[in-house]
C-alpha cells in the first residue's frame, strides 16, 4: 500500500514537457548569400555538409521543404522531420517538426556586406531555439550555451566551405569530433 501510494505521489509531480533554450550568434562568413541560401534550402545535402553530424535526410515532399533526418550524436541518434522556409530572400528558417526535438527553429538572417577588401562576404545573425524533450535533457544537461555556440559556428563554417566548394566536403577528417548535439559538433 505503501509503495502504491509513493507511485501516484510521484506521478501527480508535474514534469516539464520541454526544456527550452535560446541561443543566438553573429558570424561573418567568406561566402557570397545567394550561394548560402541555395545551400539551407537543399535539404538533401546536409548529410554531405556535416557527414559527422547527419546521417541521412530524405525529402519527404516534393517542393523539397520538409526531409526526414537523422542525426548522429556520439552516443545516440535522433530522427527528426525538418521543414525549411525562407519567408524573405535573405531568411532561413529551419523548424524541426517531430521527435524529441519537436518545437526547435533555427532562424538565420543573411546580409551581404564587403570586406576590407572589397569582396562581397556574408554577415549571419543567428537564433537557435532549442526545445528538447524532458528525457533528453536528462542526457544532454552537461551541454552549456558555449558549447551550442561553438556547435552554431562550426556548422556555418561548414555550410559556407560546402557553398564556397562542394566537392572539398569528400574529404573526411580523420579527426573524430567528440561531443555532439543536434547537428552541430565542437
Amino acid at each position: 500500500m505503501l509503495i502504491l501510494l509513493v507511485i501516484l505521489s510521484v506521478s501527480l509531480i508535474p514534469l516539464p514537457i520541454v526544456a527550452e533554450r535560446v541561443i543566438s550568434i553573429e558570424k561573418t562568413l567568406p561566402t557570397e548569400s545567394i550561394k548560402l541560401m541555395q545551400v539551407f534550402s537543399d535539404l538533401k545535402v546536409y548529410p554531405q555538409v556535416l557527414p559527422e553530424n547527419i546521417k541521412s535526410s530524405t525529402i519527404l515532399n516534393e517542393e523539397g521543404n520538409l526531409a526526414k533526418m537523422s542525426f548522429n550524436l556520439e552516443f545516440i541518434s535522433i530522427d527528426a522531420d525538418i521543414k525549411y522556409l525562407s519567408p524573405s530572400p535573405n531568411e532561413v528558417i529551419l523548424e524541426i517538426v517531430s521527435g524529441d526535438l519537436k518545437g526547435t527553429k533555427f532562424t538565420g538572417i543573411l546580409s551581404e556586406i564587403k570586406d576590407s577588401q572589397g569582396k562581397v562576404i556574408t554577415l549571419v545573425e543567428t537564433s537557435l531555439d532549442l526545445k528538447i524533450s524532458w528525457y533528453l535533457s536528462l542526457v544532454t544537461t552537461f551541454i552549456t550555451d558555449e558549447n551550442i555556440e561553438s556547435m552554431l559556428n562550426n556548422a556555418l563554417q561548414e555550410f559556407s566551405n560546402y557553398a564556397n566548394n562542394p566537392q572539398s566536403t569528400q574529404i573526411i577528417n580523420s579527426e573524430k569530433e567528440k561531443t555532439c548535439f543536434l547537428f552541430w559538433c565542437w
